[in-house]
């Protein structure tokens, strides 16, 4: 990630950000790739362009958006110690996969937050002279996909 938008804030002290822009940097080349290989690593980084241009990605460094409110409020000390990514529900954590490969790394722990793709909004309302802000996040399950024939269908874990 290059550049974040803020979003709005929760509680009206954590901020939620917006993935805005990225850059994906190749860790790894392959020595000599044939045409072949060639040309299914620009199918999939097409895909992954389409993939992450949506700006639906969000994230907080104060705040845990995998939880909800609701369950964060009920939660004890020892669980609110925990790191964000120790604590994260990995349903929604869309960065999951790079994230479990710094977890070998403990002092990289402060570098790392979870992602959570989803739409947010967060809309200043007044009623009855009370002032408050309505936010509404949908954050979308990574073990789901969309299929507009057959509607949810759950992906297939493969071991």
């Amino acid at each position: 990630m290059t550049e974040k938008t803020e979003v709005g804030q929760i509680d009206g002290k954590n901020t939620i950000w917006k993935m805005s822009k990225y850059e994906l940097i190749p860790f790894r080349e392959p020595r000599s790739p044939t045409e072949a290989t060639r040309a299914l690593n620009e199918k999939y980084l097409a895909l992954l362009h389409k993939a992450l241009c949506g700006e639906s990605f969000y994230f907080s460094y104060t705040y845990d958006i995998t939880h909800t409110m609701q369950r964060l409020a009920n939660v004890d000390d020892s669980f609110k110690s925990l790191t964000f990514v120790e604590r994260a529900d990995e349903r929604f954590v869309w960065n999951r996969y790079l994230l479990s490969q710094l977890e070998v790394c403990p002092e990289l722990a402060g570098y790392t937050l979870p992602i959570v793709y989803g739409v947010l909004s967060i809309t200043p309302c007044s009623l009855f002279g009370k002032s408050f802000d309505f936010i509404l996040f949908s954050r979308r399950n990574q073990n789901r996909v969309i299929n507009a024939e057959y509607g949810d269908i759950p992906l297939k874990t493969v071991d």
